[in-house]
């Protein structure tokens, strides 16, 4: 009985992909993977004349075979342990939050009212960065006939 509700399932799983893939129309495919209209549709903004949506769109197509080629050719090319990224992605994402957290905490944080007595007295005490390194003249002339 475990059996057959197992093949149901799978039978339904599969099913529901081969219909999703009949009524959406693929725009290309690369190998297994499928680029569909609907995806299109979110790259190109609203709005946009025709002629500059079609450049819009081929662009986005081949740059996404292209992905897909070297992707499917790196798969094939690299090993089980080569293709691990898990640790690399853990530091990533602690990167991103900590990342996160410092902005809100800038955000929160800063203090953006200047006033000319702070301006003044930061001046005074850094006197040394703004120093010229050369030498600069101003003149005006009048030619007269």
């Amino acid at each position: 009985m475990k059996k057959l509700i197992l093949i149901l399932l799978i039978f339904t799983i599969g099913c529901a992909s081969f219909f999703k893939k009949k009524t959406e129309h693929a725009v290309a495919r690369v190998y297994t993977d499928y680029l569909y209209d609907s995806d299109l549709k979110s790259v190109i903004p609203k709005g946009t004349p025709a002629k500059d949506s079609i450049l819009v769109a081929r662009s986005y197509i081949d740059n996404w075979i292209h992905q897909r080629l070297v992707i499917h050719q790196a798969e094939s090319n690299l090993t089980k342990d080569q293709m691990d990224f898990s640790q690399q992605l853990e530091n990533y994402q602690n990167s991103l939050i900590i990342y996160a957290y410092e902005n809100e905490l800038v955000k929160q944080k800063l203090d953006t009212l200047v006033t000319d007595e702070d301006i003044e007295n930061y001046y005074n005490a850094n006197q040394q960065n703004f120093l010229l390194k050369d030498n600069i003249v101003q003149f005006q002339y009048v030619k007269l006939p």
